[in-house]
């Protein structure tokens, strides 16, 4: 397989070299990533209050807005006598 390859674009990868961050800015990176990982996580205790009702009123709205194309799909399938 390597001998496939082209041997400019091959040189021109070697040209490029291996550019990496400095290493503070990797640290400080890290350090950035492991501090909000130790956030702690939402609640996973249901809703209170109206914040309860948005999944019911939300299932309830597809299922409002769903029905009239449910209805023709299903209409238009019955073979009629």
């Amino acid at each position: 397989m390597a001998e496939d390859l082209d041997p400019k674009i091959s040189r021109r990868y070697r040209e490029l070299g291996a550019d990496e961050p400095p290493r503070e800015l990797d640290q400080a990176i890290l350090a950035a990533a492991h501090r909000a990982a130790d956030r702690p996580h939402a609640p996973l205790v249901a809703p209170a209050g109206r914040h309860r009702w948005y999944f019911a009123l939300g299932a309830a709205a597809i299922l409002v807005l769903a029905s009239p194309s449910r209805c023709r799909w299903s209409g238009s399938r019955i073979p009629k006598r």
